[in-house]
C-alpha cells in the first residue's frame, strides 16, 4: 500500500482571527483593541481518542466488504450481513491498526489529525483495494456487473449527432471518430487507421461502456476510450 501522508501544511492545526469592531472603510487593518484570537483543535484532540477513528475507519471500510451501500435488503441478505460483521470486524480493525503503526507518516503532528474527513476517505480506499477474498478459504472473487436487461454491448446502435471536429474512418465500423481534443483522439485514430495490425476499432462514444469503482468513498465510473480486435 501507498503511505498516506498528514499535510500539516495544507490543513493547519491552528489560525488566528481577529475580531471586527465598528465600521471599516478601504482595506482591513491588522491593528484592532482585542488583538488576535488563536483558534486550535485542542477541544477537538481532549474529546477525541485515536481508537475511536481507527473503529470509524473499520467500519467504513466492513461496510464497503458486506456490500451495506446498496443492494439486496432482504431479510436473508440483512442476517448474512450481520454474521459477516461479527467475523469480519476483528480482521478489518487489525488491518487498520497496523496500517496506521506502518503506513501513516503523522509529520510529528498530533495522530488525531487521522481523524479529518480528507485522511479517513483515503484510508478506506486504500484499505478497500488492498483487501481481496481469500480463495483458499473458500471466498468468492469480486465479480463484474452485468446489465440483466442488456448482456452484450453492440456498435450498431451508435447514432448521433455532433458539432465537434470528426475524422472518416477506413478500418472501424464506425464511420467516424469524433475529436475531442487534436492531441489524443487524433493522434490515436492516425495510428489505429495505420496499422496492419489492426482488423477493427471503435472509439467508446456514446456506447455506454462504462466500469464502476469506487475511491475514497465515493461512486465513480471509468470510461474507457476505446477497443480494438
Amino acid at each position: 500500500m501507498d503511505p498516506l501522508v498528514i499535510e500539516p501544511n495544507r490543513e493547519p492545526t491552528a489560525t488566528y482571527l481577529l475580531p471586527t469592531v465598528g465600521y471599516q472603510e478601504g482595506r482591513l487593518s491588522q491593528a484592532a483593541p482585542f488583538g488576535f484570537v488563536e483558534q486550535d483543535r485542542e477541544e477537538y484532540y481532549r474529546a477525541t481518542h485515536l481508537q475511536a477513528i481507527k473503529f470509524q475507519i473499520a467500519q467504513l471500510v466492513l461496510a464497503h466488504l458486506v456490500g451495506e451501500r446498496g443492494g439486496r435488503s432482504d431479510a436473508q441478505t440483512r442476517v448474512w450481513r450481520l454474521r459477516s460483521r461479527h467475523q469480519l470486524f476483528p480482521q478489518v480493525f487489525r488491518f487498520v491498526d497496523e496500517c496506521v503503526r506502518r503506513k501513516v507518516d503523522f509529520h510529528e503532528v498530533d495522530p488525531r489529525e487521522l481523524g479529518l474527513e480528507k485522511y479517513v476517505m483515503r484510508m478506506v480506499g486504500y484499505l478497500c483495494d488492498a483487501i481481496v477474498p481469500d480463495d483458499a478459504e473458500g471466498e468468492t472473487p469480486l465479480l463484474p456487473v452485468l446489465n440483466r436487461y442488456k448482456p452484450f454491448g453492440t456498435t450498431a446502435e451508435v447514432d448521433f449527432k455532433t458539432t465537434r471536429p470528426c475524422h472518416g474512418t477506413q478500418r472501424s465500423h464506425i464511420n467516424q471518430v469524433v475529436l475531442d481534443t487534436h492531441t489524443w483522439e487524433a493522434s490515436a485514430a492516425f495510428r489505429l487507421e495505420g496499422s496492419e495490425a489492426v482488423t477493427c476499432y471503435a472509439r467508446n462514444d456514446h456506447l455506454g461502456l462504462m466500469i464502476p469503482y469506487e475511491f475514497q468513498g465515493v461512486d465513480h465510473y471509468y470510461e474507457p476510450d476505446s477497443s480494438c480486435a
